[in-house]
């Protein structure tokens, strides 16, 4: 019985190299084929344009498109890309489509990935109190996120944030952020990282919201803060750091889209600061 049974363990093993070699094989032929059909496609932006569209669920046309191989899979360049028609179509220009081979295959990551560059965004608390981002593509017309929702996740690169919060004395300016954006449904899932400083480190975000009742959870935090690189936000609170670091961690509970609880953690070095 014993030795029947390690025999029959051999043999699952055995097979299951084999099993494992074949996938390999075929996974590199897909892989050396797709790779020299690139550029055909690339002549025929139309069947990228229907393949998006399908996807979208609505129009999806561009002036050109670009091929490229990266080991995560191909990746078009897409210039003057435009979602929809008529009065509420959506001009995005110039954005990166990649398509997630090997990720995307996996229960809850997205197949495609969009990517823009170079956007100039505002966050804005109004007089009620409410938080809204201004500057996404098509938003005078439409939801840009529930109209992207079919290009998977939508990732914005280099871009430029201004924070204005009248009420709480607060107009500051992020040279770059970067975020990744995924919709689904009615959820709203947003990670971020936001450069005060463009030299300095990164603050980063993540942000868990319904889009309809703007009800969620935020959380804010950076392992350094340089204290002087923020002396125009700690300005609204009657300081002005000199010197200084601090580790930050801040837990928000967000309610039609207002702060309604807040937790902050923060561990401070070396502070000097003078009153405003």
């Amino acid at each position: 019985m014993t030795t029947a049974l390690g025999r029959r363990i051999r043999h699952a093993r055995r097979w299951t190299g084999y099993g494992l070699l074949v996938v390999l094989i075929v996974v590199a032929l897909m892989v050396g084929v797709a790779n020299q059909l690139l550029p055909m496609v690339a002549r025929h932006p139309d069947k990228i344009a229907a393949w998006l569209s399908a996807r979208v669920g609505e129009p999806v046309s561009f002036s050109k498109a670009h091929g490229e191989w990266t080991r995560r899979g191909p990746r078009f360049i897409l210039d003057d890309l435009h979602v929809g028609q008529g009065a509420t179509e959506l001009a995005i220009g110039r954005a990166q489509l990649q398509v997630a081979m090997y990720s995307g295959l996996l229960p809850g990551h997205p197949l495609t990935e969009l990517k823009i560059r170079d956007l100039f965004l505002t966050l804005v608390q109004d007089a009620d109190g409410r938080w809204r981002v201004v500057g996404l593509p098509g938003q005078a017309v439409a939801d840009p996120l529930q109209r992207l929702e079919g290009f998977g996740e939508l990732q914005i690169e280099r871009a430029q944030l201004t924070i204005r919060a009248p009420k709480l004395k607060v107009d500051m300016h992020m040279p770059r952020v970067d975020a990744r954006i995924r919709v689904n449904g009615p959820r709203l899932r947003v990670g971020m990282s936001a450069w005060v400083e463009a030299s300095g480190l990164p603050v980063s975000a993540v942000l868990d919201m319904h889009r309809v009742t703007g009800n969620g959870l935020l959380w804010v935090g950076a392992d350094k803060i340089v204290l002087s690189h923020w002396h125009r936000a700690l300005a609204s609170v009657g300081v002005v750091p000199e010197q200084g670091t601090a580790r930050l961690g801040v837990w928000t509970k967000l309610q039609d889209r207002r702060v309604r609880e807040l937790t902050v953690e923060a561990d401070i070095e070396q502070a000097r600061m003078h009153s405003a």
